[in-house]
């Protein structure tokens, strides 16, 4: 089932995205085959025009998180609300503070976003699409972000593929290791397993891809990153999770 539609809806807005993983058997056919869902990460400024996009070509969304409702939308669900409860009415109008800050938002030194997540499905087809990398935390399943810098880069540093954008090797491995520690607490599966060991071949082939890879995980790991890098040369990658839980200084 061809996900080429997609690809060539994102193209043409001139989205800034990457499908960071399992993209070997794209736009054919998603990785797992039918029934398995395909990840796009896109630049926080394209995500909505990207969810757009692909609503025009069909796809319909079925959920969104990490958001707060646009303030039109806020002030027009609250005026229906108030037109079915009168005495509601006066509440819609007095909420100040909110419309204060949405307004006139607060400046920020730099551009920082919280964590946006939709899904879109069309006939079998799912796409999972995200705004910046965020990995679940172990201590509440919630998604924490990492470093902007990283996903900055990960899409900086994208190459074309065939119709699309896929990751640098560097880019990619650091990647598939935080997700396997912490989305599949610390699993890698057959394909993670054998994936990791190529990309990692790869990359310690290239000096600046070795470079960029021990950066990556500097920004991901901090001072824990020598021990991540022990355990890839010793091939222990189901050991990362366990042995980051004892690192005291991560």
């Amino acid at each position: 089932m061809s996900y080429k539609d997609v690809f060539v809806a994102l193209n043409e807005i001139n989205a800034t995205y990457v499908v960071p993983r399992k993209y070997e058997h794209l736009p054919e056919r998603a990785h797992g085959g039918q029934g398995d869902d395909v990840d796009i990460i896109v630049s926080h400024d394209d995500f909505h025009e990207s969810i757009v996009a692909l609503k025009n070509i069909d796809y319909w969304e079925s959920s969104r998180s990490g958001e707060t409702q646009p303030i039109t939308e806020y002030y027009i669900d609250q005026i229906k609300k108030a037109i079915k409860k009168p005495m509601e009415l006066p509440k819609v109008f007095t909420d100040f503070e909110r419309l204060k800050k949405e307004i006139n938002p607060p400046k920020e030194k730099e551009k920082t976003y919280g964590h946006l997540n939709t899904k879109l499905y069309k006939d079998k087809k799912k796409i999972d699409l995200r705004n910046n990398l965020a990995y679940r935390s172990p201590m509440n399943n919630s998604r924490i972000q990492v470093d902007p810098s990283v996903t900055t880069g990960l899409l900086e540093r994208r190459e074309r593929t065939n119709c699309f954008y896929t990751p640098s090797a560097a880019d990619e491995l650091a990647h598939i290791i935080t997700h396997c520690i912490f989305d599949k607490e610390g699993d890698f599966s057959d394909y993670y397993e054998k994936r990791t060991t190529n990309l990692y071949d790869i990359v310690r082939e290239d000096e600046n891809q070795l470079h960029l890879f021990k950066n990556l995980l500097g920004e991901i790991y901090y001072d824990a990153d020598e021990l991540v890098i022990k355990l890839l040369n010793k091939g222990e990658y189901s050991k990362i999770r366990s042995e980051l839980k004892k690192y005291s200084d991560y």
